[in-house]
């Protein structure tokens, strides 16, 4: 890869993550309790931390400082992890 098509890359990276964060949704599932529309929120508590929440009843993730670990926690279900649909 040459350094033109890095930078390349690096900017479709940057605009793929401005446009997550600006709560777009992003492979979120919606709530598994109530199944409402869930976002991606940021805040500045100790850095930069991120979580995903329910935008009706509340519900949310743990904090993290990587955005796609809360993702990944939101979006998993118990019947993903035993099989059972």
């Amino acid at each position: 890869m040459n350094e033109s098509q890095k930078r390349t890359l690096d900017a479709l990276k940057a605009y793929e993550t401005a446009e997550l964060l600006k709560n777009r949704e992003y492979d979120i599932l919606s709530c598994p309790f109530c199944g409402n529309k869930a976002e991606l929120k940021k805040s500045y508590w100790i850095g930069v931390e991120y979580s995903v929440e329910c935008t009706k009843c509340n519900c949310r993730t743990n904090s993290s400082n990587n955005y796609n670990e809360v993702i990944k926690s939101w979006n998993t279900r118990y019947y993903d992890k035993e099989g059972d649909k």
